[in-house]
């Protein structure tokens, strides 16, 4: 049997699909020069659960490099008390690379062929892409679906099948009374290992209102520390920043989600740029962008769309999430996934290490973005030098704009997005694209940018912006 051994780098994941099944393919997307490296294959049936009979061989080829792996597929278990709770196959190899820059892994099971990208650097850069997923459910809600995995193993799946760097289990605020909220950071502070390479961050979802199915204004609320108070039903948002205000002692963070999903919609007045530095962009339920954005599914309230909120001049980074109800986090499973349908969001931040204080770094300044459909696609965005999420001073001179991503598959266009506007488009040729922009114009006071990737298979991927005053 293998062994648990986890990496504490950030992960690219793809997916080959073919005979109602679907392989998920897991590496860092950074590494160094001739260093090692741990390359996983954990297969799933067409619903998104683990399979426990493969026999298949997949073959690992690395583009330029002679040298391929083979990797054999075994039985992993995942124990409780030495209980075991899930068990499924999985395969793993290692590999380095010798040569600095962009490369392309090639993964065969004889029938299908994927790739996925990995950046080699010289030296290890000082932040890394870690990915995770923050918003998934458990059977502690009170909607939870038919068969959701309670947190504990929720968060085995999160870590030993989806193969998340961080990942948090939230439950809505009316589901959790003292007890379920302690126990739900018992758990989650059990599984925060981040010398093992996984960490978690203690949250839970609250709403706005006192009856279950029309709450509006949904944020799910975390904390930078083991326990966090919990709020209580409340009609007014106003009331919900004093209560944070009034009782939280630790560092809190509150991320709006499905913003334009009606029923359960954000309205933007609301905005607390003390409490929201980002913004949930995606999710099962769809894509909250803009009007007539691809996966919409069913966030469609005009009033929500997260462009409206940029357009009013709020400063909010982007990621993307799940809102799964089953558990699942981190994979697109058919088991609680909500009205838009199995896609998945992930989250990637960039952060100095993998630890909760790192990744609430990343957060807080918005250097973070979001993917759709389980996709580790690598974004690069800068403004004369300043990174995602930042907001500067700049003269009347030029805005030099540069863009580097490396898809899952081939990259079908990258638009650059200026004031809501499309300011650029570039048609992709290839799974990797390098663009070098220079913008001379200014619109008005702060001008705000960010990329939008669409690859050829439609999946996504959003920057969080650049302001620039």
């Amino acid at each position: 049997m293998l062994k648990m051994v986890i990496l504490a780098l950030s992960v690219c994941l793809i997916a080959i699909k073919g005979g109602g099944m679907e392989l998920l393919v897991k590496a860092p997307s950074d590494v160094v020069v001739g260093e090692k490296f741990k390359v996983e294959v954990v297969p799933l049936d067409d619903e998104g659960n683990v399979i426990k009979d493969f026999s298949e061989t997949v073959t690992l080829f690395i583009e330029g490099q002679v040298d391929k792996q083979e990797i054999t597929m075994e039985t992993f278990k995942v124990k409780k008390d030495s209980k075991v709770i899930f068990s499924f196959v999985r395969g793993e190899t290692y590999i380095s690379l010798n040569k600095e820059g962009w490369h392309q892994i090639l993964i065969t099971d004889g029938k299908n062929t994927t790739r996925f990208p990995v950046r080699c650097h010289k030296e290890s850069p000082k932040y890394k892409i870690y990915w995770g997923e923050i918003h998934t459910h458990s059977s502690y809600c009170g909607d939870a679906a038919g068969g959701a995995f309670d947190p504990y193993k929720s968060y085995a799946w999160g870590r030993y099948v989806a193969c998340l760097d961080f990942a948090t289990i939230v439950a809505h605020h009316w589901s959790l009374n003292e007890k379920k909220w302690n126990s739900l950071a018992q758990i989650t502070n059990e599984w925060n290992k981040p010398k093992e390479g996984f960490v978690t961050i203690l949250g839970y979802e609250w709403g706005q209102g006192d009856v279950v199915g029309s709450r509006i204004n949904h944020n799910n609320v975390y904390f930078l520390a083991d326990e966090g108070p919990l709020a209580p039903n409340m009609k007014s948002v106003k009331d919900f920043w004093k209560f944070l205000d009034n009782n939280s002692k630790v560092p809190t963070i509150a991320i709006p989600h499905h913003p334009a999903l009606k029923g359960i919609r954000t309205e933007w007045d609301t905005y607390n740029e003390k409490y929201q530095p980002v913004v949930e962009i995606f999710s099962q339920h769809g894509n909250s962008e803009c009007e007539g954005a691809l996966h919409q599914g069913v966030c469609n309230w005009k009033e929500g769309y997260v462009q409206n909120a940029l357009e009013k001049g709020y400063i909010l980074g982007f990621i993307a999430g799940s809102d799964n109800h089953g558990g699942r986090l981190g994979t697109n499973s058919k088991v609680g996934a909500r009205g838009g349908g199995p896609r998945v969001g992930l989250a990637a931040i960039f952060a100095e290490s993998l630890d909760r204080k790192g990744l609430w770094e990343g957060l807080k300044t918005r250097y973070c973005y979001g993917t759709t459909g389980a996709q580790r696609i690598i974004i690069d965005f800068q403004i004369n030098g300043h990174r995602m999420g930042e907001v500067f001073m700049s003269s009347t001179g030029p805005k030099k704009i540069f863009i580097e991503v490396a898809g899952t598959t081939k990259i079908k266009k990258i638009e650059i997005i200026k004031n809501n506007k499309i300011f650029c488009e570039v048609e992709g040729k290839s799974w990797y694209e390098k663009i070098e922009k220079v913008d001379n114009s200014f619109q008005r006071g702060r001008d705000f940018y960010y990329v939008r990737v669409t690859q050829e298979d439609d999946n996504l991927a959003w920057s969080s912006p650049i302001w620039v005053k």
